[in-house]
């Protein structure tokens, strides 16, 4: 909401299509990588405690900081899990 208040549409569409697209990673994630199914919950509770959390707030420094670096650990997991799988098969 924060975004959408002082950035305008185009600033907050950008926000929920960066977001959409971490969804996305989380998905390959959980489905690609052999993990179990409470790690499965676990990425994706805290990706959605997260989003609600992120998309609610006010931006804050010390809030946004850690939402984007979890983000960004989710999308370089998901890559990596990816190239781990093209690369033993």
């Amino acid at each position: 909401l924060h975004f959408g208040a002082t950035g305008g549409i185009f600033l907050l569409l950008s926000y929920l299509l960066v977001n959409l697209w971490v969804a996305r990673r989380l998905y390959v994630l959980t489905s690609l990588n052999k993990l179990e199914s409470s790690q499965k919950i676990l990425f994706v509770s805290l990706f959605l405690v997260i989003i609600m959390n992120d998309l609610v707030s006010i931006d804050n420094i010390g809030l946004a900081v850690w939402f984007w670096v979890i983000k960004g650990a989710i999308v370089g997991l998901s890559f990596k899990s990816n190239s781990n799988i093209l690369t033993n098969s």
